[in-house]
């Protein structure tokens, strides 16, 4: 059983992982020389013998596919279940691995090259009917938990829904109005008219995932054979319901419903329009995806700079960067994953993707569970409900008539106390008060003196030491008036009112 969680922000850091990949069959003909060396031990890349950048995870390029996920991955989608949004981006220059890292593109024979995504897939399943044996074998009742999925397209900076074939047959300015990027009621990044497909098993998931990456644009360039023209977000939506206890009641049980958004970002590789001989349509798609890039680096490097706080973030410069919004900053755990070339004719693509995701570390995300807010409120008010239930109960067991005479005992003690103390002062008063009548009335004795001038008398030190003796009669009876009122307010009644409210 959970405890219950009110929209508690947890700061959490966008965390950065570096996959290097193998040398191609084309760089090994050409006898090309490596740049990168990866030192497993301390998570660094050391860039041509000189520039060391340090992440939470480094890759080489003989780790398997499994080791990336159960590394970087799998803590994500397992926090998803507590009800943490999660945000996988995979990013570097075309030809990188991006692809394949994610697990977005191809659906491989072979299970153990098997992409995040597809994995993910699996984990989110099989959590699922874990979550709900659990609930079974300890007699709770939940309702099943809905996963639902969808898959868009940033084409040259037009958004499109790879799960309307209609849609993706007709790529024009028209079918890209529909969606529009707005804010939802509950705080998140949305796009209007995409569709959303309710799955129910992994394969299901698997199958939409495939046909929507069938409808991907890619194309045929110098550096990739397939590159990927477009960016690509696909998008499992979970909900459940869990049963959480209160600090009061830790025994009672209260419903929840809780949700949580997973994004898998396919980032199309940065690239120079030289090296991969692009013209035509093929250079205004690189154009198109140098300039999302382009701002995505503006935000992250503002983001990322701590003098730059409170600075305006040009979230709204790109569709792209509008929709990684909850990602970049928001209510989402994120990881970034770098996938670079280990060449040395790569370098200089190679130092930018790890400038890139060494500032991304920086940045600080606002994560929380993402509660229903109905399912919040209704939750706040059966807290209350229980903590004034258990108020009741605990008045109830009150010996009420033996606490009455014992507390009444020690009050009459009190106040007995309190009446002699009054005494005592009230009886210093008047002495204090008879001493100071007698000094006013040598005070005018001397007075009467100094105007018949009898010398024989020290009229002016009289005078002072009477003056001082006064003024120190004056105080005390000053601060025993105070005391005095102090105690008057405790009087009998005021502590019968006092016993009533606490026996309450």
């Amino acid at each position: 059983m959970e405890s219950a969680n009110l929209n508690k922000e947890i700061a959490s850091c966008v965390k950065a992982a570096v996959r290097v990949r193998p040398l191609s069959k084309n760089e090994e003909h050409d006898l090309c020389q490596t740049c990168v060396d990866v030192q497993r031990t301390t998570n660094e890349i050391i860039l041509a013998n000189s520039t060391a950048f340090t992440f939470d995870h480094v890759f080489l390029s003989e780790t398997i596919q499994e080791d990336v996920y159960r590394e970087c991955v799998y803590d994500m989608i397992e926090g998803c279940f507590q009800g943490y949004s999660a945000s996988i981006l995979a990013y570097g220059q075309t030809g990188s691995g991006k692809t394949f890292t994610m697990g977005s593109g191809i659906e491989y024979n072979d299970p153990s090259k098997e992409g995040i995504l597809p994995r993910a897939i699996m984990h989110i399943f099989q959590r699922c009917a874990s979550y709900e044996r659990e609930a079974e074998s300890n007699g709770i009742d939940l309702s099943k938990c809905v996963v639902s999925c969808q898959f868009i397209e940033i084409y040259n900076e037009n958004i499109y829904d790879l799960f309307n074939k209609e849609n993706i047959d007709f790529r024009s300015q028209k079918n890209s109005d529909k969606h529009v990027v707005f804010e939802n009621s509950n705080g998140e990044i949305a796009v209007t008219n995409i569709t959303t497909r309710f799955v129910t098993t992994a394969q299901e998931t698997l199958d939409c995932l495939k046909e929507g990456a069938l409808s991907r644009t890619t194309a045929s360039t110098r550096m990739n054979s397939v590159s990927s023209r477009s960016h690509a977000i696909f998008t499992v939506n979970l909900q459940f319901e869990r049963v959480v206890s209160s600090v009061t009641t830790p025994t009672a049980n209260i419903r929840e419903q809780i949700r949580a958004k997973i994004h898998f970002v396919d980032l199309a590789g940065s690239e120079s329009l030289k090296r991969t001989g692009a013209t035509g349509q093929r250079a205004k798609e690189g154009i198109s995806i140098n300039s999302g890039l382009l701002v995505l680096g503006n935000v992250i490097s503002i983001l990322g700079d701590p003098m730059k706080k409170g600075a305006h973030v040009p979230y709204r410069d790109s569709k792209l960067t509008r929709l990684l919004q909850d990602s970049l900053g928001g209510n989402s755990r994120t990881l970034m994953i770098a996938c670079i070339s280990p060449v040395d004719r790569d370098f200089s693509e190679t130092k930018s993707t790890l400038n890139y995701a060494q500032r991304a570390r920086n940045i600080r995300n606002r994560v929380k569970v993402n509660q229903d807010k109905h399912s919040r409120q209704i939750i706040q008010l059966q807290m209350e409900i229980e903590r004034l239930r258990a108020l009741v109960d605990k008045n109830e067991r009150l010996p009420t008539v033996e606490y009455d005479q014992a507390n009444n005992s020690a009050l009459n003690q009190e106040l007995e106390r309190i009446r002699s103390y009054i005494y005592t002062i009230q009886r210093s008063i008047n002495e204090t008060n008879t001493v100071s009548q007698t000094l006013k009335q040598n005070l005018e004795t001397v007075r009467d003196h100094r105007q018949m001038n009898d010398t024989t008398f020290d009229y002016d030190q009289a005078l002072n030491q009477c003056l001082i003796r006064s003024d120190e009669i004056q105080c005390r009876l000053s601060r025993m008036i105070d005391v005095s009122n102090v105690l008057r307010k405790r009087s009998p009644l005021s502590c019968r009112r006092k016993s009533r409210l606490t026996s309450k």
